[in-house]
């Protein structure tokens, strides 16, 4: 913890401030990334969901 802390006081302005900008971006992105995720689970579900619906329907009528 100490040799963190030395090493976070050795920094210059500009590299601290790349340092924050970066993990700000890094949290944007991984936050972007898995907001996508969620929303392509549920599109395949109700995707998965709409077929099992048809085909249901369809061997329904079919009879």
């Amino acid at each position: 913890m100490n040799e963190a802390l030395t090493w976070l006081a050795q920094m210059d302005w500009t590299s601290l401030v790349l340092l924050i900008v970066g993990i700000i971006a890094l949290w944007i992105v991984i936050k972007f990334l898995f907001q996508l995720a969620i929303k392509v689970f549920t599109c395949g579900c109700m995707a998965i969901l709409l077929v099992v619906m048809v085909v249901v329907i369809w061997r329904f009528l079919v009879r």
